[in-house]
């Protein structure tokens, strides 16, 4: 597709998605403009699924959730006795736990108004700190926010088109706020444009394959003119559907390392030339575009789930390391549900299917990077046991605590703390770096949770997007380096 063209249908995708009045016939002709062939013995794709899930696997429609009369408590949990009591009430009353049970620490927890009543009467309440924000108020007052600051940018991202790349996250107009699905697929389109084959640095479109919705589960992979890297990184953001920030970041991420390297910076470049990145903002897309049309804390897949009304899978307990063995829920309605068996989600099997591909190229995958918000933490496997520790224990500590290090240093001074999973927050089987680093022994495989550390919660203000960028790019820079001395 010409490139003016490609600037025009995704622009007028923004404007219209922004006033509301987006056809379904023009949601579509995006969707289909964004389809990647996939090769004729890709095994990413679950058997009998389409390379395009059509109109009939879609569930039916569902109302917009505005949590009206749901509301958030701020809950301190000083024990693991609280944890387990406060993890039994979140099944029993299907309670939101809003990030995660840290041992001491706090958690935002979402009170469904049917389960206001009881939550009180839990031995628990001595635990609450206060807070009791109307969760409708304050889903919609972020949505205004977001939306002026989409409304204001689009103008300047119009006239600017794809030269923007090249300019810097700090001037970037696309980092002044988050942006939907079919905005994202977009931006990879002109990132390719921006960065086509042949140049010094350049990207490739691949994919990891398609959800139960028929979304492709896009990424990109940096190539620099003349290098054969045989080191790989994998990056994904948005598996866990409402941490948006986790989206733009690492977009922002690559997007850094593209710039800094065709601009000749040589440390970038020696990094981008022996490793081979690969980078998936938007991994979960069925649960992300979910989050913008009818519930904003989403967290799962969207895929139905038999003999059950609720719908979804949480991926990140849907790996094949120790799958349901604790830290996970068998309950379809818990935001933890981790499925019917492991790879029982397309997401988690297709980018499984994915590293086994890239590892049988002869490629060392050394590192896979999950990108979660929120609770800054920088963390390792295990975590399916608080037991024991891996055999490269201090390795990942030493540079995990490095990177929170840059993160700090950065110029915000924002805490980051390292740790196991297990230790640093609490025990969850069937994740996604357990799974790497045991049953593909990918040595970094590093699971991050990013701002904040409860303020603003999921509703991340837009300001805080660049910020988030930055310094997640200086821990960036400290892996690149470990990675080539490993």
């Amino acid at each position: 597709m010409a490139l003016g063209v490609t600037l025009k249908v995704g622009f007028a995708l923004l404007a219209a998605s922004l006033l509301g009045f987006a056809s379904p016939g023009a949601a579509a002709a995006a969707t289909d403009r964004y389809e990647v062939d996939l090769p004729a013995d890709y095994t990413g794709m679950p058997d009998g699924l389409p390379a395009y899930a059509g109109p009939e696997r879609l569930h039916p429609a569902e109302p917009i959730r505005s949590h009206t009369g749901s509301r958030f408590y701020r809950v301190h949990v000083q024990s693991q006795r609280d944890a387990a009591a406060l993890a039994e009430a979140a099944e029993a009353l299907h309670l939101d736990l809003m990030g995660s049970i840290a041992v001491p620490g706090e958690i935002n927890v979402l009170v469904p108004a049917d389960s206001l009543v009881p939550f009180r009467r839990l031995s628990l309440r001595a635990n609450v700190l206060g807070g009791h924000a109307d969760a409708a108020q304050m889903i919609e007052a972020a949505r205004v926010e977001n939306d002026r600051a989409r409304f204001e940018s689009f103008a300047t991202l119009q006239q600017v088109g794809i030269e923007r790349f090249g300019l810097g996250v700090d001037n970037d107009p696309w980092y002044d706020a988050y942006h939907s699905l079919n905005e994202t697929y977009a931006w990879l389109d002109d990132l390719e444009a921006a960065y086509p084959a042949g140049g010094l640095v350049s990207v490739e479109r691949v994919s990891a394959g398609r959800t139960y919705l028929g979304n492709d589960q896009a990424g990109v992979r940096i190539k620099v003119r003349g290098a054969t890297p045989r080191k790989a990184a994998v990056i994904i953001g948005g598996e866990h559907a409402r941490e948006w920030v986790t989206i733009p970041t690492v977009q922002g991420v690559l997007q850094t390392f593209l710039e800094r390297a065709a601009a000749g910076d040589q440390e970038i470049l020696e990094y981008l030339s022996k490793i081979d990145w690969h980078f998936f903002p938007v991994f979960n897309p069925d649960g992300y575009d979910h989050s913008w049309t009818s519930d904003r804390l989403w967290r799962k897949n969207r895929v139905p789930n038999k003999g059950s009304v609720c719908v979804g899978t949480d991926i990140n307990r849907n790996w094949g390391k120790n799958w349901n063995t604790g830290g996970s829920s068998p309950q379809p309605c818990s935001d933890a549900y981790h499925g019917t068996g492991a790879f029982s989600a397309h997401e988690s099997r297709n980018m499984n299917n994915y590293l086994m591909a890239l590892q049988r190229t002869g490629v060392h995958v050394l590192s896979f990077i999950d990108q979660h918000a929120y609770s800054q933490l920088w963390m390792y496997p295990p975590g399916f046991t608080c037991s024991e520790v891996t055999p490269e224990h201090d390795l990942l500590e030493a540079v995990g605590t490095a990177c929170a290090d840059a993160i700090y240093q950065a110029g915000f001074q924002t805490v980051y703390k390292a740790g196991t999973i297990c230790r640093i927050i609490y025990q969850a089987s069937g994740g996604s770096v357990d799974h790497t680093y045991y049953n593909l022994d990918i040595p970094f495989s590093y699971a991050i949770e990013g701002r904040d550390v409860g303020r603003h919660g999921f509703e991340l203000p837009p300001a805080q997007i660049r910020p988030s960028v930055i310094e997640t790019f200086e821990a960036y820079r400290v892996l690149g380096r470990a990675f080539l001395d490993y």
